[in-house]
């Protein structure tokens, strides 16, 4: 996986196969519509915002040390965007 391009669904199983909530939270907004961005990016991803706003972005780590928390917080950060 390079830095800087979209995974697939199929990616995000393979990358977050230890983080279930995780990773079935990232699959689902690749899968929504409109789709959400992720991104390979370091050690973990960065999901981009289907409003095409810059600022909509949120780095997430490949290894969170608690799985519901993070799906929490990215949770949080898809449901108040604009689209």
């Amino acid at each position: 996986m390079r830095d800087g391009h979209g995974l697939s669904a199929d990616e995000i199983r393979k990358k977050y196969k230890g983080y279930k909530e995780l990773g079935e939270l990232l699959r689902d907004l690749v899968k929504a519509s409109p789709p959400w961005q992720v991104r390979a990016q370091g050690h973990g991803v960065r999901i981009y915002c289907p409003c095409g706003d810059p600022e909509h972005t949120l780095s997430v780590p490949s290894t969170p040390r608690d799985d519901a928390n993070a799906a929490k917080r990215v949770r949080r950060f898809a449901e108040r965007c604009h689209s």
